[in-house]
């Protein structure tokens, strides 16, 4: 993937609200983040659930992130708390 195409879904998400952005954002994580949690946790639901909950604190919290925040976590899959 081309940097600058997850740099703009990012500003997508942030300045716009965007929920495609979002939707991006899931597509192109879910498993990478989900295989990380899987580390960790090993009951499938937990980590379908717990995935989710980083999607979920990145929309919530999506003006409230620089971008380096946000790509961090993506990058890890691990999010800053838990709601």
């Amino acid at each position: 993937m081309d940097p600058t195409d997850i740099r703009y879904i990012l500003d997508d998400l942030a300045c716009n609200a965007s929920q495609e952005a979002l939707q991006e954002l899931y597509m192109l994580y879910y498993k990478r983040i989900a295989r990380y949690i899987g580390l960790y946790v090993r009951y499938d639901g937990a980590v379908m659930e717990l995935t989710s909950d980083v999607f979920f604190a990145v929309w919530e919290n999506r003006l409230n992130f620089p971008k380096s925040g946000i790509s961090m976590l993506i990058s890890t899959g691990s999010p800053n708390s838990r709601h």
